[in-house]
């Protein structure tokens, strides 16, 4: 297991009765409080508004069994704007992760919050037969370990090297209490992240093999910044455990788009792709 970076300064008393380990809810507290909503009543509103606002170059998939005029579906990873700062706080210790090294690991009590700055990190869930879930691929700006209960609900370790923000959860709910932009902007992370969710579980119920991986693919390509031409920093297996596929339906889907001509694959992790338009016209 990854040790947890501790507060390094004392915790106030508020934090006390837990020991330090704090609810996402109590971290809110400040944003939902009737004396902030009282003083401005738009902090909601805005706070909210911020996850749906001015979408980057949002890709968007048909569901398979809608109408042409039905409505349209978000990539549960899609690229929102406005781009993330350099660091959520002023505060934390920037600690850094090889390849493969664990960070948190699910059902670990929280008791610390990581901004990713540098890298590219896998969270996932280990279901009751031993199969993997790959919950989500985070870029740097990304924040990990917010949760709505005192552990973890997934596992997060590295897919390169990266470099964090460690953000103990006492620190957190004490600058959240007397910055209520922060309190803000934790609630539109919680809120962008619940979507990421639902459109992440819609995808998986409602596309085929081939959308899922032209989609994957094309998105991969906007969210990381990266050209036509790119190495994912993901496996295979990985790319198969979060589209619900298996590894052998990946490498097949791959093969099929490159005999089209809509992608080079040739090398395992290196990609190209040649025909974007098209394998957006797979997703619709």
């Amino acid at each position: 297991m990854a040790e947890h970076v501790r507060a390094t300064e004392t915790m106030g008393s508020d934090a006390g009765e837990h020991g330090g380990r704090l609810t996402l809810s109590e971290i809110l507290a400040p944003a939902l409080s009737p004396t902030v909503l009282e003083l401005n009543p738009g902090i909601l509103p805005r706070a909210i508004s911020r996850i749906t606002a001015r979408p980057a170059r949002l890709l968007r998939l048909r569901s398979t069994q809608a109408s042409a005029a039905g409505p349209l579906m978000t990539l549960a990873f899609a690229k929102f704007d406005p781009p993330p700062s350099p660091t959520l706080v002023p505060a934390g210790v920037s600690i850094r992760r090889a390849t493969g090294e664990e960070i948190f690991a699910q059902g670990e009590a929280v008791d610390t919050v990581y901004q990713l700055l540098a890298g590219a990190v896998r969270t996932y869930r280990l279901l009751g037969d031993g199969r993997r879930h790959v919950c989500d691929f985070h870029v740097p700006g990304d924040v990990l370990g917010l949760e709505p209960g005192g552990e973890y609900a997934c596992s997060a370790e590295g897919m390169t090297d990266v470099i964090m923000l460690a953000i103990p959860v006492a620190t957190l709910r004490r600058l959240s209490a007397h910055d209520p932009l922060l309190g803000q902007r934790l609630l539109s992370i919680a809120s962008h992240g619940l979507q990421r969710s639902q459109n992440h579980a819609t995808m998986l119920a409602r596309l085929g093999a081939v959308e899922r991986v032209a989609a994957f693919l094309i998105d991969f390509a906007q969210r990381f910044d990266a050209d036509d031409e790119f190495d994912l920093p993901m496996t295979r297996q990985d790319i198969a455990d979060y589209l619900g596929l298996t590894i052998h339906t990946v490498s097949r889907t791959l093969s099929h788009l490159q005999d089209q001509g809509l992608i080079d694959a040739r090398a395992s992790r290196r990609v190209r792709l040649r025909r974007q338009d098209e394998l957006l016209g797979l997703c619709a």
